[in-house]
């Protein structure tokens, strides 16, 4: 990670390199922290020693502007995740530097960071120091940040992920890492940095990666003191912690709807008739993924983690009767249970895996029981191992009515969907900031449902838990 703004000497090309020109280089390297502290200011070199020098050449090419010009730099690569990746262009700053002879250009701030800056395991932690030490404040969103006095533009925090195999080499599902991308967005809003999160796999809206779908360029707010997402603005404290039950990623909710949306009508195509359109969509567009059978009703039913994979109270399932509250026989056609594949795919968590035997056992009871109350409704179960995963968000977010319980993977569609959507009640380690969703977002409903937790389904076993599931008397 380099906490300098990056120095680029930048050669017009006139032809060959000559040996006058490598003399100048040798010279102007030598003047660096001189030119920095005049051009840029002191407070950068209060964090490093020496800048990052580049060497680069610039085509001369006078009949673009300055700052339009491409600036190809010479190889010299960033180890990131274990990969080598360069810069391919960069921006030039101030442009009145730049003129038809040799120059020294300074490009903005350029933070490479990786997974070890998104939230999980003190992630968070490490990626609002940076903030605070690119902006030279002390309590990020209190003081106006030094490129904001200084009208320098705001500097950059890239945040490279591994985006196809992040959940099997860490551990972690695709929802904490959707998570950890709307955290450090609300950290770098606060901060007044722009934030651009990329696949290193440079995948983006791929079906089969469902990370890939939340990932780009965020900019950040032009003016200080505003805050362009939902109420309340997040104090440091509430924006930086590592702690999930301090989160607020509820004053993201109009951007999780808007993101879950587009990906829903990209997944499966415009359909105006329904009400299934996005913006930044073209009207029209043919389904991404063609042929994908659609339920009125879905039901997302989270195994692993509720199975074994935590053994605490966190995470649990709801009683089955809670479904009939809510969903209609009469008006239902077809109903959908979403839930992990029960066999190994490329993405499919060995936590979960280990319970898989567990989950098909609940899912058919689940079938049963619904099947009796619902006789006219086509019920079938969504896991194929081959369909891809986005489709999985596509098939929640266009549903009449979804529900969710506690999963960080299912709150995301059940907040962003085009129908009704309903989620168990979030905890103090998952979804705890869904509780204030409702108040943002009408057609977003909170259950408050009799429930198993891990734990106790785990003391039980498997036979008293799923006639606790199916009984018609609740204790």
């Amino acid at each position: 990670m380099n906490n300098c703004p990056e120095v680029v000497i930048a050669i017009k090309k006139h032809g060959a390199t000559t040996a006058k020109t490598k003399r100048m280089i040798v010279i102007v390297m030598a003047m660096v922290p001189v030119l920095m502290m005049v051009n840029v200011g002191s407070v950068y070199l209060a964090h490093c020693r020496m800048p990052s020098v580049r060497f680069g050449t610039i085509e001369n090419d006078n009949s673009l502007p300055p700052s339009q010009q491409t600036l190809q730099l010479l190889p010299v690569n960033t180890s990131i995740d274990d990969r080598n990746r360069g810069y391919d262009k960069i921006e030039l700053y101030p442009p009145a530097l730049a003129s038809n002879r040799s120059y020294l250009a300074f490009t903005r701030g350029v933070m490479e960071l990786n997974q070890r800056h998104a939230f999980w395991k003190s992630g968070q932690r490490r990626f609002c120091e940076t903030i605070r030490q690119v902006t030279n404040v002390s309590i990020i969103g209190t003081h106006q940040p030094y490129h904001v006095q200084n009208n320098l533009p705001p500097p950059l925090m890239r945040v490279f992920l591994n985006c196809t195999g992040i959940t099997t080499s860490t551990q972690l599902g695709t929802g904490n890492w959707i998570t950890a991308i709307y955290a450090i967005r609300i950290a770098a809003t606060l901060g007044m940095v722009d934030l651009e999160v990329k696949c290193l796999e440079d995948v983006k809206n791929d079906p089969d990666h469902l990370i890939s779908w939340f990932v780009g360029y965020f900019p950040s707010p032009v003016d200080f003191g505003t805050w362009p997402y939902d109420e309340p603005v997040p104090t440091e404290k509430a924006a930086c912690s590592n702690k999930v039950s301090r989160l607020r990623i509820d004053t993201m909710a109009h951007e999780i709807q808007s993101e879950v949306r587009k990906l829903a009508v990209t997944v499966l195509g415009t359909r105006q008739d329904l009400g299934w359109s996005h913006p930044s969509v073209p009207q029209n567009r043919p389904p991404l993924v063609p042929g994908v059978v659609l339920d009125d009703v879905v039901i997302h039913l989270r195994c692993g983690d509720v199975f074994g994979g935590h053994n605490g109270h966190n995470y649990g399932i709801v009683h089955f009767s809670e479904y009939k509250k809510y969903i209609s026989p009469h008006n239902t056609t077809t109903l959908g249970i979403v839930t992990q594949p029960l066999t190994k795919g490329n993405f499919t968590r060995s936590t979960d895996l280990e319970k898989s035997e567990e989950c098909r056992h609940v899912v058919t009871a689940l079938v049963d029981y619904l099947q009796d109350y619902l006789p006219n409704t086509r019920i079938a179960i969504r896991n194929d191992v081959k369909e891809p995963i986005a489709v999985a968000y596509a098939r929640m977010a266009v549903a009449k009515q979804v529900f969710v319980s506690e999963s960080t993977f299912g709150i995301f569609p059940a907040v962003g969907t085009f129908g009704e959507g309903f989620f168990q009640r979030g905890n103090r380690d998952v979804n705890k900031w869904s509780i204030y969703v409702p108040e943002k977002l009408p057609n977003v409903h909170m259950m408050h449902a009799p429930r198993m937790s891990s734990l106790e389904i785990r003391d039980a076993g498997l036979n008293a838990t799923l006639s606790w599931l199916v009984s018609p008397v609740i204790s």
